[in-house]
């Protein structure tokens, strides 16, 4: 049996000098190379080319406008040459290091065990080398069958049977290092990027161990003794609406609570299931970690909406839900929502409703819905919060869900899609 062939492909501006590292990383696995560049104005080809040439490795670099990370993506797959058996995905700032390419060889050798692809975890490294949002998984080895991706910016292929590792398998699959956060230093990135970064490592640091306990096995953490003594203190009291008391009227298992902060929605939504003699549980989803869409988008920095100890938002959500004796409808997991999403889809669970209330900007809710609308059963209902009519408040919250949605049901800022 002949070795299995393979291609790397990636998409380039102005990257050059990443993109060596990353080429180098996987140059003694790959036969070819096919890249994209959406408009270097530096010496990125150039770099790239004498690079590839230098190392023999067959190559060809076409250069495009950028419309779309799915076109651009597209048209990194259409130049692989057909007797190419593999493609393995990377973005310039990521590598495969050395002692993991027996994992990835052996995944072809094996023929993805009948898959058409296979996702990686991967670990995004800061500055002290410290990785957060493990396992972070990413689809970037794909069998050369002419897979077409879709999404503006978190594109996906379709069409095709993906292996995942289950949790307590990670170490058996190749792990993508994501150097994005060390590469970029305050002179790169605009002052409130550069703070919004570095509040956000110190969170990380914190979150990392209960993240990878959560993936290996959902521990109920109302078992553990709470902090004591915290403010009980809950906002945002327009939590409280009618489509609550409307959908929990029906037969519904299981809900996924996404963005819950100090847990008033969560508390709201309970509350209605034990009115109406319910025994579903609800999940309930977040880092608590914070606001961090305010820091983006105002000008200055309130202590209010940024957390620095990030397990006080955590303990003051576990707070809350037993002083109410919620504990038995409520079980918490602290994951974004693009992992947890790939958590249940994973294992094959499914919700009959879902409230999202996480991301406030454009991109963020468009991801949050492709990562979600496909966990919602049919006949299911997904209410998303702070959509206002008035186009003011949160303006790209609506937008997202206006171009997301033909047609649905809206009231005192919630809408409420039903899938049918």
């Amino acid at each position: 049996m002949e070795k299995p062939l393979l291609a790397l492909s990636f998409i380039v501006k102005n990257e050059g000098k990443y993109a060596l590292d990353m080429i180098d990383s996987v140059s003694s696995i790959i036969a070819y190379a096919c890249v994209v560049d959406t408009g270097s104005t530096d010496e990125s080809i150039t770099l790239i080319h004498d690079f590839l040439l230098a190392r023999n490795i067959g190559h060809e670099i076409i250069t495009t406008e950028f419309k779309s990370f799915s076109d651009a993506r597209n048209k990194s797959i259409n130049i692989v040459p057909s007797y190419l058996d593999y493609i393995l995905i990377l973005d310039c700032d990521e590598e495969i290091p050395r002692d993991q390419h027996e994992l990835l060889l052996g995944l072809m050798n094996n023929s993805i065990n009948g898959y058409d692809g296979c996702y990686f975890p991967r670990v995004n490294l800061v500055d002290n080398g410290t990785p957060f949002l493990y396992p972070d998984l990413q689809l970037r080895l794909l069998k050369n069958k002419g897979f077409l991706y879709f999404g503006d910016v978190h594109e996906m292929p379709q069409g095709g049977e993906w292996l995942m590792p289950s949790s307590g398998q990670f170490e058996k699959f190749p792990h993508i290092y994501h150097y994005k956060y060390i590469r970029k230093t305050s002179y790169e990135l605009n002052e409130r990027e550069y703070q919004y970064q570095s509040i956000y490592r110190k969170h990380a640091v914190v979150r990392k161990k209960s993240i990878i306990k959560v993936l290996e096995s959902i521990a109920d953490p109302f078992s553990k003794e709470l902090i004591k003594n915290l403010q009980t203190e809950m906002q945002y009291s327009n939590c409280a609406h009618l489509y609550f008391k409307e959908v929990v009227e029906k037969d519904i298992k299981l809900i996924a609570n996404i963005g819950c902060k100090e847990g008033l929605s969560t508390i709201l939504l309970a509350e209605q299931l034990i009115m109406h003699g319910k025994d579903s549980t609800i999940i309930a989803i977040d880092t608590w970690l914070g606001s961090f869409y305010k820091l983006i988008n105002e000008d200055t920095i309130s202590c209010d909406d940024i957390n620095i100890n990030a397990e006080d938002f955590y303990s003051q959500f576990l707070e809350n839900i037993k002083n109410k004796n919620l504990t038995e409808w409520v079980l918490p997991l602290a994951l974004d929502p693009h992992n947890a999403s790939i958590f249940f889809k994973n294992r094959g669970i499914y919700f009959d409703l879902i409230n999202l209330d996480f991301s406030h900007d454009y991109n963020g809710v468009i991801s949050d819905l492709n990562d979600w609308w496909p966990l919602l059963n049919s006949g299911g209902e997904l209410i998303g919060a702070n959509y206002h009519e008035d186009n003011i408040t949160c303006p790209d919250i609506k937008r997202a869900y206006d171009d997301f949605f033909e047609e649905f049901e809206s009231l005192e800022g919630k809408c409420r899609i039903k899938k049918m």
